[in-house]
């Protein structure tokens, strides 16, 4: 028998069609999974990727590479840098009696001063010669702050007389140039005054500071001993020559 013709309006039968591969479809795991976990599952197996400890480890090697980073770079400075030595002499200083008394007037008494809010800048420095120069025929022994921080830094005074005279001496010249009632001259006075008020304020620690200095100045001082003379005089160890008797 003959086969059956096809229906009329039926299509014909193409080329058969490739089946598409499969996708890869993710999720998220159950919570009983890793936080950060993901999944993939495919025919065939199943494939977990746990996020957040790619990240971490990323995290891990990042901060060995910075880690390594400053080392190389401290190592670097390093090799430029001189073993600091500290001066025994500079130590041992500081520890005697004009060098704290020195250093306690600075603290307390001149930094007040140095601080002053008004006019400061005038009596920080040596007075120019140049913009005043009939300065020097006036002046006789200038005198301004900051020769006596240094004075204070080297150690000079013994006691706080002196420092004050240079403060006196300080006012007196800038009322000698620019008269008693010129606003430097009486700022120069104010200051002058704050220092003495201060001193006042700790007179108790001054006048033990002052005692100490003075007892450390009156000890004599220790002089190396002389070696002893070699016996026989100045000869190597020879004894001397009999006197020859007179006749």
């Amino acid at each position: 028998s003959s086969a059956a013709a096809p229906a009329a309006g039926a299509a014909a039968p193409g080329p058969a069609k490739t089946p598409a591969a499969p996708r890869l479809k993710f999720k998220l795991s159950r919570p009983t999974a890793e936080p950060g976990a993901m999944s993939a599952s495919r025919p065939g197996g199943k494939i977990t990727l746990n996020l957040s400890k790619m990240k971490e480890t990323a995290d891990e090697a990042k901060a060995e590479q910075s880690r390594k980073k400053r080392k190389k770079q401290q190592d670097e400075a390093n090799a430029y840098k001189r073993p600091m030595v500290q001066s025994t002499r500079d130590k041992s200083r500081t520890q005697k009696p004009h060098a704290r008394l020195n250093k306690f007037l600075a603290d307390e008494v001149f930094q007040d001063v140095w601080m002053w809010p008004k006019f400061a800048n005038a009596f920080a420095r040596p007075v120019d010669r140049k913009k005043f120069p009939k300065y020097a025929e006036v002046v006789k022994k200038p005198v301004d702050l900051s020769m006596i921080k240094n004075r204070l830094k080297e150690c000079k005074y013994r006691e706080r007389t002196v420092f004050l005279d240079d403060m006196d001496l300080l006012a007196a010249n800038c009322v000698a140039f620019n008269g008693p009632s010129h606003e430097l001259s009486i700022e120069a006075i104010a200051m002058a005054a704050r220092a003495r008020e201060n001193c006042g304020r700790v007179d108790e620690q001054l006048a033990r500071l002052e005692r100490e200095t003075a007892e450390a100045s009156a000890k004599p001082k220790k002089t190396p001993r002389r070696p002893s003379p070699p016996p026989g005089g100045k000869g190597k160890g020879k004894s001397p020559a009999p006197a020859t008797p007179a006749p």
